[in-house]
């Protein structure tokens, strides 16, 4: 009875030190990047290619959908988009971008396009 009691202590306390205020997440205000990735010829769009923005903290980062498409959300600010296959090595392409508010900023396809860097 004593342990029984011991933990149903333990775990009211546990569960009151968790209150929201405590563990609320911080906010940060972002944009959405929108796009279509395509092979170097724009002719095939590249599913499973990487999208990334590395923050000073954070890497934001998202996948290509079997059609090429991604949707990407990050802070506000200039970055510089990643768009990659593998580790880079072969498929890679980079593009400054400025997220100046909270909307949907879509990148032309040609901006997106894998270039062949091997």
């Amino acid at each position: 009875m004593k342990i029984e009691l011991s933990l149903l202590l333990f775990i009211s306390i546990v569960l009151l030190g968790c209150s929201d205020e405590n563990n609320s997440l911080k906010t940060i205000p972002s944009g959405t990047i929108t796009g279509d990735v395509f092979s170097a010829n724009g002719e095939r769009a590249i599913g499973g290619a990487t999208v990334f923005i590395l923050g000073q903290e954070d890497v934001y980062h998202t996948f290509t959908d079997s059609q090429g498409k991604f949707e990407l959300q990050a802070p506000l600010g200039d970055h510089q988009l990643h768009i990659q296959t593998g580790d880079g090595s072969n498929f890679r392409t980079m593009l400054d971008i400025t997220i100046d508010s909270e909307e949907v900023i879509t990148i032309a396809p040609e901006e997106t396009r894998l270039q062949q860097e091997a």
